[in-house]
């Protein structure tokens, strides 16, 4: 009973403070009942509502649509990349946003907000996600180069370990164990994608690609030299020294959040 009691607290805590960035009273309640519904999909998924829907969300002075997939988690997403603003976003004006594993794309368009003017690209391999990623970029205005793909060391098709977790589909071999299969999704090379856009440099980097991080840092990556800043997620055994170490003959730095030693932001001097 005491369990059971602390489980709806935290639910009706939650509830609560999530629904508070619906930018209007229906906003708040579409974000009730995404709450809702992804609470019955871990619980009691035989009941759990389909469908999407798009909430209206405002938070610090700035708004974007969310299309919200309400078997997917999405939502969490929405909470952690723009409620909570957990990625440690650098100060100035990057003229060019590489987005590597851009999910349902919530990342992208509080980028685009943060840094207006700023020329967009994104990747993301799996496929429901990609549909899910261009229909918010639609819903949002928002002109991107979009990538279908991994991002990989070297070019070519790729092995994408599928997960139950909507966001957290891997490359790496093992890292997603006992998901539900895998798919053969093409593999791009950051150079491969710079040389495409016509870019000389990436002004900001978000790298989000659940463990291929650690190879991407470390093998065929003179691209670096060509990136400015780097905000992303650390996965499995790849830490904060270790990603200060590969990046710092590159001429970056790294800093850590405190409270979450898994993200981390890279800055030139």
């Amino acid at each position: 009973m005491k369990a059971g009691a602390l489980q709806l607290g935290q639910f009706l805590q939650d509830l609560k403070k999530r629904s508070a960035y619906g930018a209007t009273w229906l906003d708040r309640m579409k974000l009730m009942w995404a709450q809702f519904a992804y609470t019955l999909r871990w619980r009691m998924p035989a009941l759990a509502p389909g469908g999407v829907v798009t909430v209206q969300v405002a938070w610090e002075g700035r708004r974007m649509l969310a299309p919200v997939r309400l078997r997917s988690d999405d939502l969490i997403c929405l909470v952690q990349v723009v409620m909570e603003s957990e990625y440690p976003w650098p100060e100035g004006a990057p003229g060019t946003i590489l987005d590597a594993g851009a999910n349902c794309g919530y990342a992208a368009v509080a980028m685009a907000r943060r840094y207006p003017g700023a020329r967009l690209a994104v990747v993301e391999p799996e496929p429901q996600n990609l549909r899910a990623l261009r229909g918010t970029l639609a819903a949002n205005g928002l002109e991107a180069a979009v990538y279908g793909a991994a991002l990989t060391a070297v070019e070519g098709p790729v092995e994408l370990q599928l997960s139950a977790v909507s966001g957290a589909h891997s490359v790496v071999p093992g890292l997603r164990s006992g998901g539900p299969g895998v798919c053969l999704v093409a593999g791009r090379t950051v150079e491969g994608i710079l040389a495409e856009l016509g870019w000389d440099r990436i002004g900001l980097l978000k790298m989000d690609v659940e463990g291929a991080e650690k190879q991407l840092f470390r093998e065929n990556c003179g691209w670096l030299a060509r990136v400015d800043a780097i905000v992303g997620e650390l996965h499995g055994d790849y830490d904060g020294g270790a990603v200060a170490a590969d990046l710092k003959p590159w001429g970056l730095q790294v800093r850590v959040r405190p409270e979450n030693p898994r993200l981390f932001v890279a800055w030139r001097d």
